[in-house]
């Protein structure tokens, strides 16, 4: 899509880019959108969790058709790269537009999910020449992180019984289906002894992430996988690694783009690090078009936990290593359904 201000919908959105809004931090672009309702003289209500629905009467000739309830979120996922200093609570995003005419966020996220989907439903809303039934306009808030506001919303405030949510597909597409989601907490019981060897960093970086759910079939590099298939190559070609720490990801809905494994080894370091150099170019291959900046950095560090035994080092890599991760199948009946 083309982004034009002079499209009503592309100048919402670059107004609600302004506001900082990610999840448990909605209020100010809820007053947004509140303070839009007030201008133009619609009903809305506005609840604690800072939900919003905004009502329009039915335009002349539809008033007995039955209502219908557009949807978006205020919340956006808040993710920025490593090499980005950002305060997604108190800046707004910063835009251009690339030589393509799509606008693009400078380092961080851009938050077209959902913040489009609101601009979409704040130009209908304005626009009296549009035909139409009554409308609902549900505008929930902790969508990116579990559906909270949704969850939490007085039900009967809602008139329509039928929906078309504003959260996908584009310009010019609407989507039929959508991805769901399930939370899974994992325990794995390790036993710790302090490190008396040498500790090193194994991180995984420069992959390009993305909605796990959008942009699942794209088969994006994992950073939580691959950091686990290093060790578990270096491991199977000898070298010791004695699990300390795993850090990778930060939400629920992104697929990782960096993640971090502290080890403590009696390997010597420069062998640790030709191996990681190896594996870095072998895998790279696999990802050249996905995720072409992959790139894995191996360093000193220290240590601020105790080191687990081989056996129970090799239990949570493999476990990592297994993980299921990607799509699981393409339809052969309908083109493009994952």
């Amino acid at each position: 899509m083309e982004f034009d201000l002079n499209k009503p919908y592309c100048r919402y959105f670059s107004e609600i880019c302004a506001i900082p809004h990610g999840s448990y931090h909605e209020k100010a672009v809820s007053d947004y959108v509140v303070a839009f309702a007030k201008e133009h003289g619609l009903e809305y209500v506005q609840d604690k969790m800072f939900n919003v629905i905004i009502r329009k009467p039915a335009s002349k000739g539809y008033e007995e058709y039955d209502p219908l309830m557009l949807q978006g979120h205020l919340d956006m996922v808040c993710e920025k790269n490593p090499d980005v200093e950002f305060d997604f609570q108190t800046q707004g995003i910063e835009t251009y537009v690339d030589e393509e005419g799509k606008l693009r966020a400078k380092g961080t996220t851009l938050g077209a999910d959902d913040g489009m989907g609101v601009a979409e439903m704040l130009a209908i809303l304005a626009d009296d020449t549009l035909a139409h039934p009554a409308l609902d306009c549900v505008f929930t808030v902790q969508e990116e992180v579990g559906l909270f506001g949704a969850l939490g919303m007085d039900k009967s405030l809602l008139r329509a019984h039928r929906m078309i949510s504003l959260d996908g597909g584009g310009e010019t597409c609407t989507a039929i289906s959508s991805a769901g989601g399930v939370n899974a907490i994992t325990t794995i019981p390790v036993e710790r002894t302090e490190c008396t060897k040498p500790v090193y960093s194994l991180k995984v970086t420069g992959l390009t992430g993305g909605h796990s759910g959008g942009e699942i079939h794209k088969e994006k590099g994992n950073a939580n996988k691959l950091v686990s298939r290093i060790c578990k190559e270096m491991m199977k070609d000898g070298l010791d690694v004695s699990l300390i720490s795993v850090n990778g990801g930060s939400k629920d809905n992104a697929i990782c783009r960096e993640s971090v494994i502290v080890f403590g080894s009696d390997t010597p370091y420069e062998t640790l690090q030709a191996k990681a150099a190896q594996l870095q170019k072998k895998i790279s291959v696999e990802f050249e078009v996905s995720d072409p900046d992959f790139t894995v950095v191996l360093e000193p560090c220290t240590a601020d936990y105790g080191m687990m035994d081989e056996k129970d080092t090799k239990k949570v890599i493999d476990y990592m290593y297994l993980c299921p991760n990607g799509f699981r199948h393409k339809s052969m009946a309908i083109e493009g359904l994952t």
